[in-house]
């Protein structure tokens, strides 16, 4: 009896990997650990969606593709799971609908905004809600992020806070 070598041809043995730029990668997105033998991420041509760990129930976030770099750990989540979140997946008609499926045996179809999520562009818009026109566009007061806007007892003034540290 004599030994041959069985090679195995690949049809990829030709092709390599290269890194990705850094000015193309997501940095510091906590990942969720308990989605099991789920996918933690899921991407349309418009967005990528992540399961991340949340207290308090399930979440996830959804980031457009055009921003990369440094997420924020205080970037808005799409929450309202009261489990943990297992699966998430993109409607394949539709690229601004998503569906989640949580540890509480609940599913939602959620539809994500076409423009970016308000509180994610450091912009104040000051709004007539009787015309539902928009009156002021201030985007040049915070360079970080906004966590709060309140009006005086009159609605004469109105103040800002956010993250920036004079």
């Amino acid at each position: 009896m004599s030994f041959r070598k069985v090679v195995r041809q690949s049809k990829f043995r030709h092709v390599f990997g290269q890194p990705v730029k850094n000015d193309q990668c997501y940095e510091d997105i906590r990942v969720s650990h308990g989605t099991w033998d789920s996918t933690f991420g899921t991407v349309n041509p418009k967005f990528l969606a992540v399961i991340v760990e949340a207290s308090g129930g399930g979440a996830f976030l959804v980031l457009p593709l055009n921003k990369t770099g440094h997420i924020d750990k205080a970037y808005l989540m799409v929450c309202g799971h009261r489990g943990p979140v297992l699966d998430i997946d993109w409607s394949p008609h539709t690229d601004d609908v998503i569906a989640s499926g949580s540890e509480d045996c609940t599913v939602m179809v959620w539809q994500i905004p076409e423009n970016e999520y308000a509180g994610c562009d450091n912009v104040v818009l000051i709004w007539d809600v009787g015309t539902a026109e928009e009156l002021y566009h201030l985007d040049s007061l915070h360079p970080d992020l906004i966590y709060n806007v309140s009006w005086n007892r009159n609605g004469s003034l109105f103040y800002s806070a956010s993250r920036t540290r004079a």
